[in-house]
């Protein structure tokens, strides 16, 4: 994919969400996504959450992911509700791999908006995106055994378990654990009909 620029204004629309590039204005948003659910998300996304610790952090933290995409090194996009405009959650193609090209998927969602089958309609979305667009060949996501939620919801969307990385991720309470690792291919990869509008 050397061969051209991925925009960097790109907006995926479900039937009930936008997904989107960062713009500058969206600081306050995210910092108070990640401030109300930082308990909940400590264990998980510790670097996230200490590189999002004040409202100016947080605006620093938005143009390194522009950076991020501009350089093609990781892509993040904010997860709206559509009629509401709030920011629900954020989804993350990182640690992109162009020689193979694969990339690690990760995601947040609010607590008050889960359960609802957002995140599976947002997944929809950028899974389209990365293997039609982007032209990814392999998505893997790194699960801690304990959220059994993300581990249905990934193998739902068709990835499958390839194993356990025992003891190799560091919490934010110093602790390691283990990690479930998931992957989809493209050529298993066959899209939902309900995921966009």
């Amino acid at each position: 994919m050397d061969e051209f620029a991925i925009s960097s204004d790109l907006t995926l629309a479900t039937t009930r969400l936008r997904l989107r590039t960062w713009q500058t204005t969206d600081a306050a948003s995210l910092h108070s996504l990640l401030t109300t659910n930082h308990e909940r998300l400590r264990l998980n996304f510790p670097k996230t959450l200490a590189a999002t610790r004040t409202l100016a952090a947080t605006a620093a933290f938005i143009r390194e992911r522009q950076r991020d995409w501009q350089q093609r090194r990781a892509y993040q996009l904010g997860l709206w509700h559509a009629e509401a405009e709030q920011l629900l959650g954020l989804v993350t193609l990182r640690n992109v791999a162009w020689e193979i090209p694969k990339a690690e998927l990760a995601y947040l969602l609010s607590a008050e908006a889960e359960g609802q089958g957002l995140m599976q309609e947002a997944l929809g979305a950028v899974l389209r995106w990365a293997f039609e667009e982007l032209g990814l060949v392999r998505l893997y996501c790194l699960l801690r055994p304990e959220n059994k939620r993300s581990a249905q919801l990934i193998q739902r969307m068709q990835f499958r378990h390839e194993g356990c990385f025992r003891q190799d991720y560091r919490g934010a309470d110093g602790q390691l654990y283990d990690l479930d690792q998931y992957a989809l291919l493209h050529r298993e990869y066959a899209p939902f009909a309900a995921e966009s509008a």
